[in-house]
């Protein structure tokens, strides 16, 4: 499921499109980091403006600090 839909978001036929991925530790920092995205983006609420999602990384595999 999520293999398709990241397949549909990195889908060339939308050259423009940009494509963030980012782990946050700090819910303060995520609810800032949002909150900078849809000031620069607008009404997220408005098809075709824009998608985010918070997912929770339970495990992460080869990386150090």
């Amino acid at each position: 499921m999520f293999g398709g839909f990241l397949r549909t978001v990195l889908d060339n036929n939308r050259p423009l499109n940009k494509v963030v991925f980012s782990v946050v530790k700090d819910e303060e920092v995520l609810n800032d980091a949002i909150a900078a995205v849809e000031d620069i983006l607008g009404d997220m609420s408005k098809p075709g403006v824009g998608l985010m999602f918070v997912m929770p990384v339970d495990r992460v595999v080869g990386w150090t600090k």
